[in-house]
């Protein structure tokens, strides 16, 4: 359903204004494909400056064995275990790309619209 878009981009934005950098931009680029039936989204925020690239994929990245199955339930610091979550269990939701590098964080993913064909 479109709540997962929803979660999703909640989880990005919300994170890029609690732990980006202030009074900076937030990038959103989102295209749909008509063929395909794909919504694409790109987000891209700024570091702050005192921030460390290295530290900030360390907690974008979750190891295989780390617990996601109660992400959608739980509030508290679960915002990226959120985004695998829709991966692993939505099947229409892809999440391509969560990386921090050149002092920017880059979130994409996309959701495939789901047809009566």
């Amino acid at each position: 359903s479109f709540l997962c878009i929803y979660d999703a981009l909640f989880v990005v934005i919300y994170n890029a204004a609690k732990h980006g950098k202030e009074n900076s931009c937030l990038f959103s680029n989102i295209t749909y494909n008509l063929e395909s039936q794909i919504i694409n989204f790109e987000i891209i925020s700024d570091i702050k400056d005192t921030d460390i690239e290295s530290d900030i994929n360390s907690r974008l990245q979750i190891s295989s064995d780390e617990d996601i199955e109660t992400a959608q339930l739980i509030e508290n610091n679960s915002g990226v275990k959120k985004l695998y979550n829709l991966d692993r269990y939505d099947d229409y939701f892809t999440l391509n790309k969560i990386e921090c590098y050149k002092r920017k964080v880059y979130v994409s993913f996309n959701y495939r619209i789901k047809t009566n064909v």
